[in-house]
């Protein structure tokens, strides 16, 4: 069971810094003895690192480069992956480094050290050549050659999420105005109906990354089951089912609310899936 904790100033679960799109590569990855065809490109960045997941098919609707074991061992994905320093624009050799195929039961760590060719490494793109003419571990032999152009900007759009169920309550209109606020990627208005100790620590970039957070772990479509009062305090039970990579998980979630001056403001989640 996943569980974290949600204000707008509390994020226990993965709120460092990362953004992944993908654009085009091209080359050839062999694999005990299977030659795949490496034609999508995806990159995650944060702690100074830029990871490149080089694969044969473009990751499915939800997932990121973090999911590449769990597509591999299941035959859905074939790659390489390789971390670089934004400092250095060289390889990090206890980064993402990695091969995925299903021959060797997911990932393969241990793929010896390859050239990189870089064109360009900036705040825009990442565009090079990556290759490893021989290697092996144990009884596995690898190799692969590959170009790739992916872009180190996030594309976030929008999302209109619906919350039906008990809505009537003043809590569950500041709440469901507070949540369809967020996936719209609408935080200033978000921050109104959240209190002001949460909403002053989300500045600058943190910002951006919250957002992307709060999308990725909310329902599109939500359910509030129930709605208690207690004075200025009320608690919301909501569920839904959150998309997950290649899936969707069931959610459900306690929802605490405190009324302020100018109205009811949300002061914690807590999901559960």
């Amino acid at each position: 069971m996943r569980r974290y904790l949600l204000g707008l100033g509390v994020a226990v679960f993965s709120l460092c810094g990362h953004a992944w799109a993908a654009d085009s590569a091209s080359g050839e990855l062999t694999a005990n003895g299977d030659r795949v065809e490496l034609s999508a490109v995806a990159v995650e960045t944060g702690l100074d690192q830029a990871g490149l997941l080089i694969t044969d098919r473009p990751l499915p609707d939800g997932c990121g480069p973090y999911d590449a074991f769990m597509l591999a061992s299941s035959g859905k994905l074939r790659g390489v992956a390789v971390s670089l320093s934004m400092a250095t624009k060289a390889v990090e050799p206890a980064g993402m480094n990695g091969l995925f195929h299903m021959s060797w039961g997911g990932k393969l760590g241990a793929i010896g050290e390859p050239e990189v060719s870089i064109e360009q490494f900036d705040e825009e793109r990442l565009r090079g050549s990556v290759a490893l003419a021989e290697g092996s571990f144990a009884d596995h032999t690898f190799a692969y050659s590959v170009e790739f152009d992916v872009s180190l900007k996030s594309e976030r759009g929008p999302i209109e999420a619906t919350i039906d169920g008990e809505t009537d309550s003043a809590p569950a209109k500041a709440y469901i105005a507070y949540y369809q606020a967020m996936m719209a990627l609408e935080l200033d208005e978000g921050k109104k109906f959240a209190i002001k100790e949460h909403a002053d620590q989300i500045t600058g970039e943190d910002a951006e990354f919250f957002l992307e957070f709060f999308q990725d772990g909310h329902p599109r479509e939500a359910t509030i089951v129930s709605v208690e009062e207690n004075g200025d305090q009320a608690t919301l039970k909501v569920e839904g089912e959150i998309p997950a990579c290649d899936s969707s998980d069931e959610g459900s979630a306690t929802v605490q609310m405190v009324k302020e001056a100018d109205g009811w403001k949300v002061q914690l989640e807590s999901w559960e899936m």
